[in-house]
């Protein structure tokens, strides 16, 4: 049997792989990383390789926002770092991308985080107005 401790920063690590599949458009693994690579391989290699970071991005997401989607990158690799206490804290992710948020919804939402059913109920009302 496979286990792991479920820690905070395994946490963070699994959301980095959840933003690098939505800015890559890819799966976890695929056939186009090669034998035993995952997203992360692929995405950090690619990175590394000095080639540009626009490659790893979903083609399918307009150009217009290459800015957002080159931050969120860089959010992703940080959460994936190969070691875990390079890793950032959630709380600190949440951060990174309220900063990369060319809306500044943070500053509109006035999010509780002690109070998450106020996110809730906040976010679908401030979707309707945009």
């Amino acid at each position: 049997a496979y286990s792991v401790k479920v820690t905070e920063k395994s946490d963070v690590y699994s959301f980095g792989v959840v933003l690098l599949e939505l800015i890559t458009g890819k799966r976890p693994i695929e056939s186009v990383f090669g034998e035993n690579k995952d997203i992360v391989y692929w995405t950090s290699h690619k990175i590394y390789e000095n080639e540009d970071p626009l490659v790893v991005l979903d083609s399918k997401i307009s150009k217009s926002f290459k800015e957002e989607m080159l931050r969120t990158l860089k959010i992703a690799v940080s959460c994936t770092h190969k070691l875990p206490a390079l890793r950032p804290s959630m709380r600190e992710v949440v951060q990174m991308l309220q900063d990369a948020d060319p809306c500044n919804w943070n500053k509109t939402m006035q999010v509780k985080y002690s109070k998450p059913a106020n996110v809730i109920v906040d976010i679908p009302r401030r979707l309707n107005k945009v």
